[in-house]
């Protein structure tokens, strides 16, 4: 049976770009999904200017290694033309924050007519153990085609996911994003979290991801003011427009992870140490424990 087109993307920053495109690491980290990715991408934004030469030669490496099949560079790819493709102008999109969305919509697209979903990870998140899970989420999803994706549970929230939700069945805690119909307005709802989730990139699936005043008002007491607007903004507001649902995985003892989060360092010296010592690589405290 031939397995569904999925693609695995993560980004890099200027903060992190030494540990996230490490070879060693990142090879363990898309493989501890035991899935055959053909689209391996890595999406490198925010930048400092004398970081690029470095970041240019690390790049070239993992290419070089098939670690990776291909590096794009967020601000040079998201082009006019490709942002309002998403319901976006480029002038108001680059002068209002861009930093906490550009890698997540330069992924998307750019897999947008080459897979069918994409796993999008932030560089410092990692499975809590590894396993072969992405067919049986994916088998889930087939009884909801109006479901655009979903996100790993994060360890630290497994007990808020079934208070969030609007309803649930075995495999999923769901949001719907029809407003008329889903109750409560007042209710707190988990959002599509940005650290590791999988939604469609099918070519019949088009998004708009532009923000309305009265959304922004209402997401103003959800985000905090240096994230705002970020891509999680972005997907629920186009949710909420188009009534379609997103979910959170729910993790088991047969396979299905959850995801740990740890910020690096911003100090040089510490993620030196850290990488020296292996905490980030496979098996090391800040990595999927195989």
């Amino acid at each position: 049976m031939e397995k569904v087109r999925v693609a695995f993307a993560t980004h890099a920053f200027h903060r992190d770009w030494d540990v996230v495109m490490d070879p060693r690491r990142l090879e363990g980290i898309i493989r501890s999904h035991q899935y055959p990715f053909e689209h391996r991408l890595l999406v490198v934004n925010n930048l400092y200017g004398h970081q690029r030469s470095a970041v240019e030669k690390a790049a070239s490496r993992l290419l070089a290694e098939k670690v990776v099949t291909e590096v794009i560079w967020a601000e040079e790819y998201l082009t006019e033309e490709r942002l309002e493709s998403f319901g976006l102008h480029a002038n108001g999109y680059w002068s209002q924050n861009p930093y906490f969305s550009s890698a997540q919509l330069a992924a998307l697209s750019y897999l947008h007519d080459k897979s069918e979903f994409v796993l999008h990870m932030a560089g410092d998140v990692w499975l809590q153990q590894c396993g072969e899970w992405i067919e049986r989420a994916l088998e889930g999803v087939k009884k909801y085609p109006q479901m655009l994706g979903f996100n790993l549970t994060r360890n630290i929230y497994l007990k808020e996911y079934p208070r969030w939700a609007d309803f649930e069945d075995e495999n999923f805690w769901i949001v719907s994003g029809d407003l008329k119909n889903r109750g409560n307005l007042q209710k707190k709802r988990f959002c599509l979290s940005d650290l590791a989730y999988l939604i469609r990139t099918d070519p019949n699936v088009s998004y708009n991801f532009s923000i309305s005043e009265t959304q922004m008002v209402r997401y103003g007491k959800m985000w905090p003011e240096y994230a705002r607007p970020c891509f999680e903004m972005m997907f629920r507001a186009h949710c909420e427009r188009t009534g379609a649902l997103y979910g959170a995985l729910k993790p088991d003892s047969k396979g299905i992870p959850m995801t740990k989060h740890k910020n690096f360092s911003s100090k040089k010296w510490k993620r030196f140490v850290y990488k020296k010592f292996g905490v980030y690589y496979p098996n090391g405290k800040y990595a999927s424990q195989y």
